[in-house]
């Protein structure tokens, strides 16, 4: 009987070569950068409310990804009473984007009232590789970036406004108060009726329907 010699080679040389396969490391995968630590200071020039603080919010997971319920409060330094400060972790060699806020933080619910933000077209950036002489020596001011001031009205998060107008005159004022600042207490009326709601008609979505 015949031996085929080729297929034990093959079979041995087929052998070698997964050992040899067995043996090569793989390439380890690369480590994620790690973070790094970011100071940000603001010289504030407007009055604050009582109730009021100061804040940023920014493009990343630290600043809150731009919402304002997650923006990021500071504090103000010691000693300085206008200039506020927060030391956080950044992403590594990634620019971050950022903006001041002017709040309020309602402490029942904790929902935050922006009261002012900037509103430039282009935010501030932290670069991606800023050294720390950089850091220490970098002071922002509130509201304003190259000269251009923007610091705006912010907006309503978690509330509502009623809004009232007064048409063709409706009060009668006196002559002798009339350049005065006058107060008017406004209130719901209510109404056994089901399609009035605190004083306002709600309409049916059919307009159709309504009588």
């Amino acid at each position: 009987m015949q031996r085929w010699w080729f297929l034990e080679e093959k079979d041995g040389s087929a052998n070698s070569a997964a050992s040899s396969s067995s043996t090569v490391k793989k390439p380890k995968p690369p480590k994620q950068p790690s973070d790094r630590r970011y100071k940000f200071r603001v010289l504030v020039t407007y009055g604050l409310l009582k109730d009021e603080t100061i804040a940023v919010t920014g493009s990343c997971d630290a600043l809150g990804n731009w919402e304002s319920e997650h923006c990021v409060q500071m504090q103000p330094e010691e000693g300085e009473t206008n200039v506020w400060s927060l030391e956080l972790d950044l992403p590594q060699d990634v620019a971050v984007q950022y903006r001041y806020l002017i709040c309020s933080v309602d402490p029942s619910s904790e929902n935050v009232h922006v009261r002012r933000f900037e509103t430039h077209t282009t935010p501030r950036s932290v670069p991606a590789e800023a050294s720390k002489a950089e850091q220490d020596s970098k002071l922002d001011t509130l509201g304003d970036i190259d000269g251009a001031v923007k610091l705006d009205k912010g907006w309503l998060t978690s509330e509502t406004i009623v809004q009232f107008k007064f048409f063709d005159n409706p009060f009668a004022v006196k002559e002798r108060i009339k350049n005065r600042l006058l107060f008017v207490k406004v209130e719901a009326e209510l109404s056994s009726s089901e399609d009035v709601l605190m004083g306002f008609r709600v309409l049916p979505d059919n307009p159709d329907e309504s009588s």
